[in-house]
Formats: C-alpha cells, structure tokens, sequence
C-alpha cells in the first residue's frame, strides 16, 4: 500500500493520539483504535468551531471529515462525513455498526478488517463497505497532517486551537496524564511534587491535588513513585 507520509509538526497532544492508535493497531486491538479514531476525530472538530459556540457539533464533525479525511482514488469507497457520523455513533456508544442517525440519514454500514484495502461493490451490496482498519488509520494521520498545515497558515484557527489543545491530555514519560487551564492566560508551566498516599499495599497510588480551586484525585499504578509530578500551567 503507498502511503503519503504527515510531514507537519504534530503538538504533543496530537502526537499523543496517534501513538495510542498505532499500540492498538499494532497489539491486534482494531476495535480499540477505531473507537480511539472516532473519539479524536471529535476532539480535532473541536478544536477550530467559532469563538463562543461550546460545544462540537454532528455538523462540525461531518464538515472536518469531508474536509481532512481522504483515501487514495483508486479505492472503491471515498470517505464521506455523514458515513463517518453513523459509524462514530455506532461504534462509540454501542460498538455496533448501526446507529439511529445512520439509519435515518441510509448511510453506509462499515464493518473493518485487516486487508490491505476497502471493499465495496454496490452491485452486491449498496450499503456495506469493508473498511481496511490500517488503511484508515493511515488515512487518519494524514489528515491530522492537513489540518495542522491549515493552521499553521490561518492564524486565527491557530489561535482557535491552541487555547482549546491546552485543555487536552497530555501524556508526561511517568505514564501519567496532565491536564492544562484552557482558559489560563500565562504560557508558563511548572511541576509541584505531590503527596502521595501509599494505601497500605505499595502499589496504588492515592494522588490529590488542585486544579482550579476544584479537588481532584488519581489513582495509578506505582512505578517510580520517588518521581512521579503533576505538569499543571499557571
């Protein structure tokens, strides 16, 4: 399979998520990433919707594929964001490939497979489609790679989006997730050793801190306690 290879720079948090998809793809877990793909194609819609609106919504999820989302010519089935919403639904909520919303709108029914392309002949079946799980992935990136590329050129969605990346987890090297203040105005990080209550067996980790003024606990698996931070921006 040729695959175009993403050349923009990826923010850690992006980066993060294609990490993710490639573990399960690579461990055999399909069904993990596709849920995984769906999930962060929501969170990529999210990031540029117009100053003010709060929420993604199904419009914003459909005009990101459409827009991002492309497969080589060749292949039978072209991505089409509608298609994607039903499959996003389904998969998501009931790890099905039928939705409400795929059903009213007669969408395609994706089921996924390790084959090196997609498969779909109308003639047989107008409605099913053979998603190739790799293929699609692949094809994933390279829309992250598209749309990092649009901001780098639209200071505007840039800025859009990066007030919204920092409310994002990020993935730090002890395993654990940070969470940044979208709406903190300082740039500035800093990294505070927490108190770290051992629960009597020394291997779960009862983590408490503070993030804007709300309580907030974590519990993890114990690795290297002695080094374990909290990233947090002021």
């Amino acid at each position: 399979m040729n695959q175009e290879k993403p050349k923009a720079p990826m923010p850690k948090p992006l980066f993060d998520m294609g990490e993710s998809l490639k573990y399960n793809l690579k461990g055999g877990y399909v069904g993990a990433a596709v849920i995984l793909m769906y999930s962060y194609l929501d969170t990529l819609a999210s990031l540029t919707i117009p100053e003010g609106q709060d929420k993604v919504t199904r419009t914003d999820f459909i005009n990101w594929v459409n827009k991002y989302m492309k497969t080589e010519p060749g292949q039978p089935y072209q991505y089409d964001g509608k298609d994607f919403y039903a499959a996003r639904c389904g998969t998501i909520h009931q790890y099905s490939p039928f939705s409400d919303y795929g059903e009213k709108e007669q969408c395609k029914l994706f089921v996924y497979s390790n084959l090196n392309d997609h498969t779909f002949n109308p003639t047989v079946d107008s409605v099913l489609v053979v998603i190739s799980a790799t293929r699609l992935i692949n094809d994933f990136f390279i829309a992250i790679s598209r749309f990092i590329k649009d901001l780098l050129s639209n200071k505007h969605l840039m800025n859009l989006a990066s007030k919204r990346m920092n409310s994002l987890f990020a993935i730090e090297k002890n395993g654990c997730s940070s969470v940044r203040d979208r709406n903190a105005d300082s740039t500035r990080e800093t990294a505070g050793r927490l108190n770290i209550d051992r629960g009597g067996n020394g291997k779960r980790l009862l983590i408490s801190i503070k993030l804007n003024s709300l309580p907030i606990q974590l519990v993890c698996q114990e690795k290297r306690a002695s080094n374990l931070f909290f990233a947090m921006k002021l």
